[in-house]
This record gives structure tokens, sequence and C-alpha cells, in this order.
């Protein structure tokens, strides 16, 4: 999660001066890829919906076209970026990823 500048910064609303030093509260944050998100808390659950538009940049040589980012697509790479000794352990309190469609995955935590 990013501090939405652009929205509630100097170039809009100025609602938060978004200093470095600070902490950027829930309100004036935005996912870069998820456009909103919900959580559940028994059990704790976070389901994001993903921003429409972000696509993947085709590649001629791996004959890809350029294609929509996908919930699938998400899950995977969260799955991927949990892989190696470097974070190993980083991710135990994860207990699930899903994708539930195209837009929506779940992420779900084990309960303490």
């Amino acid at each position: 999660m990013i501090g939405d500048i652009d929205k509630f910064g100097p170039r809009g609303s100025n609602a938060f001066p978004f200093q470095t030093t600070e902490m950027v509260p829930e309100q004036y944050l935005m996912g870069p890829v998820g456009q909103s998100w919900e959580i559940q808390l028994s059990p704790v659950t976070f389901t994001y919906h993903i921003r429409p538009g972000i696509m993947w940049a085709g590649n001629s040589i791996l004959g890809m076209a350029p294609r929509e980012l996908t919930s699938a697509d998400v899950v995977y790479s969260m799955k991927r970026s949990e892989i190696g000794t470097m974070v190993e352990g980083n991710y135990k309190f994860i207990t699930d990823r899903i994708a539930v469609d195209q837009i929506y995955c779940e992420v779900s935590l084990y309960q303490f």
C-alpha cells in the first residue's frame, strides 16, 4: 500500500502533506495493484479487488500477446515471492491464497 499523493497530496486535495518522516493514515492509502480491499476478522481473510486496466506487456520473442493482469497472476506472484531461503519463515502466518475470479483474490491468515 502506498500513499495516494495524486488524490490527497499537494497535487490533489492537499488533505495530507506526505512528509517522509510521517506514517500515512489508512484513509490516504491506495493499493498499486489492489483497487480496494476488505478485511474479515473471523477467520482473518483479506479480499483484494484487482485494479482494472493493469497490463502485462507483450513479448513477441516469447509469443506472448499483451493481456490484462488477473487475480490468478497476483496469487501466483505472491506464492512465487515466498520461495527461497532468504524469505523462509517470513510468510508462515499465511494459510492460503486463492484467485476467486478474474478480479478478486483472497488471502487467509492463521488464527492466533
